[in-house]
Parts: C-alpha cells; sequence; structure tokens
C-alpha cells in the first residue's frame, strides 16, 4: 500500500511543482522503479490467496471430473457409487500449501 501512495505522491509533484529538466527526468525514473515493486504486491497477494485456496480449488476440480467420468462410465458405475461420496467431502484429495522462507523476506521487502 505504501508503494501506490508513493507513485500518487511523484505524480503530483512532477505535474504541479515546476522542476528543471534534469530534476524532472530523475523523478520520472525514481516513480518507473517504484512502479515496478507494485508488481511485487500484487504477484504476493495472489499467491497468498493460492495458498489459502488451492486445496478447494482441487477438490472441486476433482469433484466435477469424477461426476463426468461417472456420468459417462458403463462399466466403472460400481466403481464411482464408492468413490463420489469421498470426493464430494474433499477426503480423496488434500493440497496442503505453504509459503517457504523467502516468501515472508519478500513481503518484508514489499513493506
Amino acid at each position: 500500500l505504501a508503494l501506490p501512495l508513493a507513485i500518487l505522491a511523484l505524480w503530483l509533484v512532477l505535474w504541479l511543482v515546476p522542476l528543471k529538466k534534469n530534476i524532472q527526468r530523475n523523478l520520472y525514473t525514481a516513480m518507473n522503479r517504484v512502479w515496478s515493486f507494485c508488481g511485487l504486491e500484487v504477484f504476493w497477494i495472489a499467491s497468498f490467496a493460492a495458498v489459502l485456496e488451492i486445496n478447494q480449488v482441487a477438490v472441486w476440480i476433482l469433484g466435477h471430473t469424477l461426476q463426468g467420468w461417472c456420468e459417462q462410465a458403463g462399466s466403472l458405475q460400481s466403481f464411482c457409487v464408492l468413490i463420489e461420496p469421498i470426493s464430494t467431502n474433499g477426503k480423496l484429495l488434500h493440497i496442503d500449501a505453504k509459503f517457504v522462507n523467502g516468501a515472508w523476506w519478500l513481503l518484508s521487502q514489499i513493506i
């Protein structure tokens, strides 16, 4: 959140304050460098959401895939009767995702 606010402040300075060309160019370059770090914030937040939700997504995909297979399966119908109740509870597949230490270092650098 700090970097987008810094970019807004730099834009305001560039627009409102009369500056020499070299200072203006330096501020513009600094703003572009700060802007590049905003992508890290988005990446970290998306990674955090993925770590929290990956198990639900995998179970949902597996459940829908099994349901489609079992609707079309002729000889596997007895197998589907056994496995569908397990897949709807989310116990057939469990993905335990976690961050490595580098992710927390990245977060500390973003802040």
